[in-house]
């Protein structure tokens, strides 16, 4: 799933809503959104911001993967189906 990311100058209010809504298409998940003047900060502030386009939910649990690696012999990850009928992958491999 995934594969690297994207940096795009916003330029409109609604332009980053229609970024995320074409990265889920793409297969990829929610956009970070980064103030571009600003500098790094050891704590939570609003020059870094997540944005998600639906909200957490109770989803359905269609399969699991067991860990690798350093997660062997674990629970890797487990691939859900939301309500809305999105299908993602949560946890580590």
């Amino acid at each position: 799933m995934g594969g690297g990311c994207r940096t795009t100058a916003i330029q409109t209010h609604e332009a980053p809503r229609q970024s995320s809504e074409n990265s889920v298409q793409e297969g990829g998940e929610d956009q970070v959104l980064h103030r571009a003047a600003s500098l790094y900060q050891g704590f939570r502030n609003n020059d870094l911001l997540k944005l998600k386009l639906f909200d957490d939910a109770q989803p359905e649990v269609i399969s699991h993967q067991p860990g690798k690696g350093r997660y062997k012999g674990l629970l890797g990850s487990l691939l859900v189906k939301t309500p809305e009928g999105h299908i993602c992958r949560v946890g580590s491999d």
